[in-house]
């Protein structure tokens, strides 16, 4: 995977920027810095195709989804 990105499970919450949640068969790629409205650096933007690559390894995934992530850790 790549360096410095986190795959939390479908319970967690990653303090991480940008982060990978995979719920069975789909997985979330969350952007999470709610006090800047979700904006990346980027550094962060150009691992998204990481974490994409990660999906397609992952047989079980068939849907990613982005979202972003509010000031209480909720997905938007």
């Amino acid at each position: 995977m790549a360096e410095n990105l986190e795959v939390v499970n479908k319970n967690s919450i990653s303090n991480d920027p940008l982060f990978l949640q995979i719920e069975g068969n789909i997985a979330f790629i969350n952007f999470n810095r709610p006090e800047k409205r979700n904006a990346l650096s980027y550094e962060k933007w150009t691992k998204i195709p990481h974490l994409i690559e990660e999906c397609e390894k992952n047989s079980q995934v068939k849907v990613i989804i982005f979202k972003g992530v509010d000031h209480s850790g909720r997905g938007l």
